[in-house]
């Protein structure tokens, strides 16, 4: 069992952030790990929060990351894999379906 600590940010911007990064990652886009700490800063301050944050970074420490990740497992954090975006566009479900009907 992990301990998690509170979040950092409201439920409802928490929320927020947590959409917007299935979002991105539905649409093929990844987020770095600098790049979801930075929201979380960003979100905090844009909001008048009060924030145990790393003001100087300008960015959320990794704990806060790491307890936002447990808090919702459906992110995934992954390395990075070259893809041009037409080939993405590609991978429809006619075309799988296409390629594995060959073999």
């Amino acid at each position: 069992m992990q301990i998690v600590r509170k979040p950092e940010l409201p439920y409802n911007l928490e929320e927020e952030l947590f959409s917007y990064c299935l979002t991105t990652e539905r649409e093929v886009f990844g987020l770095r790990t600098k790049s979801i700490k930075r929201m979380v800063f960003d979100l905090a301050i844009k909001n008048g929060l009060a924030c145990p944050f790393l003001v100087p970074q300008g960015r959320a420490d990794w704990k806060g990351l790491c307890n936002f990740l447990c808090r919702h497992p459906r992110l995934k954090l992954r390395k990075p894999q070259v893809t041009s975006v037409v080939r993405v566009k590609g991978f429809t479900e006619v075309n799988v379906a296409t390629f594995f009907n060959i073999f």
